[in-house]
């Protein structure tokens, strides 16, 4: 996390959270946790709702983010 800057992009320092999917540059289906059950084939009502945060210091470990589409038990997907 951390503020962008113009020459480096997005420094990652000790004292911020750290968004997993920005780390990683996912994007798409992998960002998508609610669909609107009124209108679910509706692409545009498609959100992310659920993050992962982790520390600077973990952020360098993380190798890939998904989304559990088999997980019973909530009404997020």
């Amino acid at each position: 996390a951390g503020r962008l800057d113009h020459e480096f992009g997005m420094p990652v320092t000790a004292d911020l959270a750290v968004d997993a999917a920005l780390r990683l540059a996912a994007a798409g289906a992998d960002l998508i946790t609610w669909v609107d059950p009124k209108r679910p084939g509706d692409a545009s009502r498609h959100k992310r709702i659920d993050y992962v945060f982790t520390s600077a210091s973990l952020a360098k470990s993380l190798k890939r983010l998904w989304v559990d589409r088999q997980a019973v038990g909530s009404d997020h997907l």
